[in-house]
């Protein structure tokens, strides 16, 4: 069972494709992060290195983020954090939330700037980390291919796909043991 996560809005309309958040990878699948399980109580991570409004002039705001072909892979958080100028984001396959052992000091700064991913609000030419924390359920080998970012700016909705995705392989895998 997935979590939806959404941001409520009152537009019926159809959204389009052809809006100005750009994700970098948008062919599902493209990119694919193996992974192993996450321990109890953690879920494992997408980080989509970089989201980029390319409006120079307004904002926009995520409404929600669902999967894309998922094979018993769930969406159980998400987040965005805002990154400044020459600043990278996280990856993927760590263990959200990430700890200072995985990453350096600086990365986990980013962490404490995290905003949920629902209602996120990207200025205008920002850029940010998309960070989605999945978990294969039940345990054992699973994908995704990738992910939907439903968003708006001013009254206009649009539809991002990321086809950065993930592939858990079982706990006992070689990979997994260390």
């Amino acid at each position: 069972m997935g979590l939806a996560l959404l941001f409520s809005s009152g537009c019926a309309a159809t959204p389009s494709t052809e809006g100005p958040l750009d994700t970098g990878v948008k062919e599902l699948g493209a990119l694919v992060i193996g992974m192993c399980p996450a321990g109890e109580g953690f879920s494992r991570a997408i980080g989509i290195a970089e989201l980029v409004n390319t409006d120079p002039m307004m904002a926009v705001v995520i409404d929600s983020v669902r999967l894309l072909e998922a094979d018993g892979v769930a969406l159980r958080e998400g987040f965005v954090v805002l990154l400044n100028e020459g600043e990278g984001g996280y990856g993927g396959g760590f263990e959200v939330p990430p700890s200072v052992e995985e990453h350096s000091a600086a990365a986990a700064g980013l962490w404490e700037r995290r905003v949920p991913v629902a209602g996120a609000t990207l200025p205008p030419l920002s850029r940010a980390n998309l960070l989605l924390g999945v978990v294969d359920e039940p345990r054992g080998a699973h994908t995704v291919m990738g992910a939907e970012i439903s968003y708006h700016r001013g009254e206009s909705r649009y539809l991002a796909v990321s086809g950065i995705g993930a592939e858990f392989v079982p706990a006992d895998d070689p990979a997994c043991r260390g």
